[in-house]
């Protein structure tokens, strides 16, 4: 009977022979002992330095690109946009970021539209003017209506008022909030601001521009609109000569902060009082006054049809933007009937033609839609995105109105914000810095424990030279 001892001994004997027919040739002790003895080799470039050189490039990119503006090289998106055969809109508005470039360093060019984004109320750049260029994806900051904003009475910071040209090319600033002896003119074609003095000191509520662009209907008011009765002048402001006309004698109340421009540039639509609207000349003689379906107000500076002979009023009960009609001429002609409230607050933008008006709809996206005034027609033509939550929530939107007749509504291409901002390129650069100093570290740990292993392998006898190799611990 075989035991497992039995079979052990056997196999071990086995193996034993094996191992005794293999022929091996042992080195030269000689040969180790001198090659243990030469000092390590060094590559030309060790492992460890690799990423430090990998971050060192990027960091040299980004400190180019960080000192193009102030060698006078820009950025993408830096230098005025060129002339634009026909203003576009395009049916997605790119969203909100930070990372948008002011217009006073990287004009965008005549703006198609302009309006405000963000609730949160902050100078943080969570609240923000935007204009859109009349291209369609070059997007910009109004920084100065930003810088000229303050804080209302509700305790939140909001912009200063800005409202856009008929034309695109330039945006007036003032605020309502606080007192000032002028207004600014922003022109996009340059980001160059130039004030334009009021003759006293004032609270300015922007109203309407003249359709040729000369002259700004403004409500120069005695205080800030801090939520206490104020009183003020209409007047109108003459951009060639700076000359500044106040429109009739009567003082101003709330319900008189609107006026629309009639298309000739003859006349103003001013509300008074409830349920009515005078039309007046620009000393402030009335023309005409029409009366108003009930719960029906001026609230647009785009009111007056193309073609002069309709006003549109906006319904602002509890559910803000159903739209009447009004004839201007008193000729009694026809009227089209009033158009059905949407299931949101909307608002006037503008109109695309004597029969069809764009207005802008609040939903979880902020719609632009078309309508035809009588009704038969309504469509979805662009979409702002109002993000999570409405955190990037839309308002005030404005149209240049003499572009809108021409306006070409498409899907566009790649978004132009412009150049970065400085602080964005600081963090990017900071950035590099922390993990290119982080691998560096890791790898210099890596390699030294490399090198550690290694040398516990070398012999400690005697070298050559009779000294004694000793392993670094």
């Amino acid at each position: 009977m075989t035991t497992d001892h039995d079979r052990d001994g056997r196999i071990a004997y086995g193996l034993r022979r094996v191992a005794d027919a293999l022929t091996v040739s042992p080195p030269d002790p000689d040969q180790l002992r001198a090659r243990a003895a030469l000092p390590p080799r060094t590559p030309r470039f060790a492992v460890w330095q690799w990423p430090v050189l990998a971050a060192v490039a990027v960091l040299a990119v980004m400190a180019t690109i960080a000192l193009l503006p102030g060698l006078g090289v820009r950025g993408r998106g830096a230098a005025p946009a060129g002339p634009v055969d026909v203003p576009t809109l395009p049916t997605r508005f790119a969203g909100m970021s930070l990372l948008t470039a002011p217009v006073s360093t990287a004009p965008p060019g005549p703006a198609v539209a302009l309006y405000h984004q963000g609730s949160l109320g902050t100078r943080r750049g969570t609240t923000q003017v935007v204009v859109l260029g009349a291209d369609g994806h070059t997007y910009r900051r109004l920084d100065l209506a930003e810088k000229r904003g303050a804080v209302g009475d509700d305790g939140e910071w909001s912009a200063a008022g800005a409202l856009l040209a008929p034309d695109g090319s330039e945006v007036a600033v003032a605020s309502a909030d606080r007192l000032a002896d002028h207004l600014e003119l922003v022109d996009l074609r340059s980001g160059v601001a130039r004030a334009i003095p009021l003759g006293r000191s004032a609270a300015v509520r922007l109203l309407a521009w003249a359709p040729d662009g000369t002259r700004l209907a403004i409500a120069m008011l005695d205080g800030p609109l801090d939520g206490s009765p104020v009183t003020g002048r209409l007047a109108v402001l003459d951009l060639r000569d700076g000359r500044v006309q106040p429109v009739g004698t009567e003082q101003l109340t709330d319900v008189m902060l609107q006026a629309a421009v009639s298309p000739d540039g003859t006349m103003l639509a001013v509300p008074v009082g409830t349920g009515r609207v005078d039309l007046v000349d620009f000393s402030g003689a009335v023309r005409r006054s029409l009366t108003l379906p009930e719960g029906y107000y001026l609230d647009s500076p785009s009111a007056w049809s193309p073609d002069g002979r309709l006003l549109a009023v906006q319904y602002l009960g509890a559910v803000r933007g159903g739209l009447a009609f009004v004839d201007t001429t008193g000729s009694g002609g026809p009227v089209p009937a009033p158009l059905s409230r949407p299931e949101h607050p909307s608002e006037l933008l503008g109109w695309t033609s004597d029969t069809t008006v764009l207005v802008g709809v609040e939903g979880s996206d902020y719609e632009i839609v078309q309508r035809s005034v009588d009704g038969v027609t309504t469509r979805t033509v662009a979409r702002l995105s109002q993000g999570v939550g409405r955190i990037a929530r839309v308002s005030g939107l404005q149209l240049a109105g003499g572009l809108v007749p021409d306006l070409r509504i498409t899907e566009v291409g790649e978004v132009d914000r412009g150049p970065w901002p400085r602080w964005w390129l600081t963090l990017v650069v900071a950035f590099v810095v922390v993990i290119g100093l982080l691998v560096h570290r890791a790898v210099r740990r890596r390699a030294v424990r490399s090198s550690t292993v290694s040398g516990s392998g070398r012999p400690t006898g005697p070298g050559p030279t009779g000294r004694t190799d000793r392993v670094d611990r």
